[in-house]
């Protein structure tokens, strides 16, 4: 099998479907009557088996306002929460979201599959083809509920206004938790610029995770002299045991190793005040501990920051992939016309001192673009991380290529 072409992005590692619930108050305030869930029930879950399990954990982050991505062991659960909602049908991972900003753009992209039905083929975006997938010959859905600042929930004896906007998801998608590699993305991603590794917390035996990142770790010794960028990005496994086999076995291969706020302040192990720069710093030195050998990317509602030996190189594509992802959570959608109206909103005024701030204080190299001052009335939660993605790697092989042209 051929290299791939030089201006191809290649992003793994696996797809989904998500149905995209509407927010309905109406019907969690059902489901909690229906199960008599009541306040001492919720709390943060790591295994989700009834619909019970499953409201306590939605109602949790909605009252910490924090997002989550959880494995469902039943998947009539998820069948049974779907009763009597509505619901849009997209694509999701991080490969494939990220891929429909890159063409988007104007880019092309390869992404590795691991499953090939009807709705994933018929929605690829132009400019991307795939390999895999042809173990799973069907759909297994995920539901994606965004929940709205300030939303209100009361039923049952449980009462909870929302902090924040912030969305969670929740799958039982067997081809994930297998994922199933194809050798041919690799061997082709070695003639790329830039190559993306993600959805390793989908895979929920350790047995599999290991296998499944010793295929990784050989294909990303197989790139010899051309090897391309290799952008991990992050998510919470359900066990730090798991994020800890991850670390052990890929950081050495990884170049950038990113993720959004909740991601970060699990990586350090506690709560970080994300406008108090000694803070986060602290936070980073921590995490560089953990991953020493890469730059860590961290995006967030109030910055975004680069911490390492790349992060001047990279700057362009942080401040891209934080257009991309301002320009999907206020309208919708990550296009260059969207992007150019983000370019134009004034700075959000404690993110641009707190980024001056931990640039000064820093003793190591730091990049730190303050995010823009927006506040739509029905912002999208949905796929922000994986739009900042595809911005990032849009710009970084984008700048590679003017620079070699």
């Amino acid at each position: 099998m051929e290299r791939g072409d030089r201006d191809t992005i290649a992003l793994g590692l696996v797809n989904t479907v998500d149905y995209e619930i509407e927010w309905d108050p109406a019907h969690l305030e059902k489901l909690i009557c229906r199960t008599n869930l009541q306040e001492c029930d919720i709390r943060k879950m790591h295994k989700i088996c009834t619909l019970k399990d499953l409201l306590s954990s939605i109602l949790f982050h909605m009252r910490e306002g924090t997002g989550c991505g959880l494995w469902v062991e039943d998947p009539e659960v998820i069948e049974t929460f779907l009763e009597g909602t509505g619901y849009q049908v997209t694509l999701g991972g991080t490969n494939l979201r990220a891929a429909q900003v890159i063409s988007t753009l104007g880019g092309r992209a390869l992404v590795h599959l691991v499953s090939v039905n009807e709705n994933t083929l018929s929605r690829l975006p132009d400019g991307v083809k795939w390999v895999g997938g042809q173990k799973y010959r069907c759909c297994f859905p995920h539901i994606a509920i965004q929940f709205p600042k300030a939303a209100r929930i009361c039923a049952n004896g449980v009462e909870m206004i929302t902090p924040r906007a912030n969305r969670v998801i929740y799958s039982g998608d067997i081809a994930c938790a297998q994922m199933p590699l194809e050798q041919e993305f690799f061997t082709r991603a070695a003639g790329m610029r830039a190559m993306l590794v993600s959805g390793l917390d989908l895979v929920t035996d350790p047995a599999v995770l290991s296998m499944r990142l010793k295929q990784i770790q050989k294909g990303l010794k197989g790139f010899g002299g051309e090897k391309p960028l290799v952008f991990y990005e992050h998510a919470c496994f359900a066990d730090t045991a798991y994020e800890e086999m991850l670390q052990r076995e890929l950081e050495p291969l990884l170049d950038i190793y990113s993720m959004n706020e909740d991601e970060f302040q699990t990586l350090v192990g506690g709560r970080v005040e994300l406008l108090h720069a000694d803070t986060v710093l602290k936070g980073l030195q921590a995490a560089r501990k953990k991953l020493p050998d890469v730059t860590l990317v961290v995006h967030t509602g109030y910055w975004g920051l680069a911490y390492g030996m790349r992060a001047q190189e990279i700057r362009g594509a942080l401040e891209k992939g934080m257009l991309a992802a301002t320009a999907r959570y206020w309208l919708g959608n990550s296009d260059n016309a969207g992007m150019d109206r983000a370019a134009m909103l004034p700075q959000q005024v404690l993110s641009k001192a707190f980024a001056e701030e931990i640039e000064r204080i820093s003793e190591e190299q730091v990049v730190c673009l303050p995010a823009a001052e927006v506040k739509p009335d029905d912002p999208t939660t949905v796929g922000l991380g994986d739009s900042f993605v595809g911005g990032f790697l849009y710009q970084y092989c984008f700048d590679r290529r003017k620079r070699e042209a």
